[in-house]
């Protein structure tokens, strides 16, 4: 996933050789990163879809192209959720 906007601490367990799901990071504010999380995931949302309120819309959107949305591939989608769980 992009990293505009990524949280700081996801960033670091990605770029060191330490990244293991065993060893998680610690965080020191977790009000802090949840906001930084859904800011993270909201700019990573195909532009069509509506991320101005939070949680997001369910309503289908049909012209929306999730072919672009960039959780697509190998452990994407899996390492957002794992941040989300920290």
């Amino acid at each position: 996933l992009p990293a505009t906007s990524r949280p700081k601490e996801l960033l670091t367990w990605l770029t060191t050789k330490k990244c293991s799901l065993n060893r998680v990071p610690v965080i020191k504010d977790a009000q802090a990163y949840g906001l930084q999380w859904v800011k993270w995931w909201a700019a990573v949302q195909p532009w069509e879809r509506d991320v101005q309120q939070w949680p997001p819309s369910r309503n289908t959107v049909s012209k929306v192209n999730w072919d672009r949305f960039p959780a697509n591939g190998k452990d994407r989608l899996f390492v957002a959720v794992m941040a989300l769980s920290w």
